[in-house]
């Protein structure tokens, strides 16, 4: 099961594919169902959780992480050819708002879930 993320230039025509191709994997309902989770659940989880571009024109795809496994989602940055230039993990718990030039700007939420800015440098 293939997922694409697709970039249209701005005459409609097609610039990039990117495909994320890997096998299925299932849902686990138990787990979904113990966070209280209620309602349809999908057979497979999706492959990407999120998608930011980048100040500097390049693509930022989350991995999706299901809210039922405690760890950070992977990110794979991209060049706006579609070349990979990076894979990162980011600190468990950030939630990436924002891709600068140099920065990454997000959220991460305290024991009382508090909201706090975070800021990241970017080392090139």
């Amino acid at each position: 099961m293939d997922q694409l993320v697709v970039e249209y230039g701005e005459d409609g025509s097609l610039e990039v594919i990117l495909r994320v191709a890997r096998d299925p994997v299932p849902s686990d309902r138990v787990a979904f169902a113990r966070l209280g989770g209620r309602g349809p659940v999908a057979e497979f989880l999706p492959a990407i959780g999120a998608l930011r571009l980048g100040s500097d024109g390049c693509l930022w795809v989350q991995e999706y992480v299901p809210p039922y496994e405690n760890r950070s989602p992977t990110w794979w940055v991209f060049d706006s050819d579609g070349s990979i230039l990076a894979r990162t993990v980011l600190p468990n718990g950030f939630r990436l708002r924002h891709v600068g030039f140099d920065h990454l700007l997000g959220i991460r939420l305290d024991e009382f879930e508090v909201n706090y800015v975070e800021r990241y440098q970017i080392m090139r």
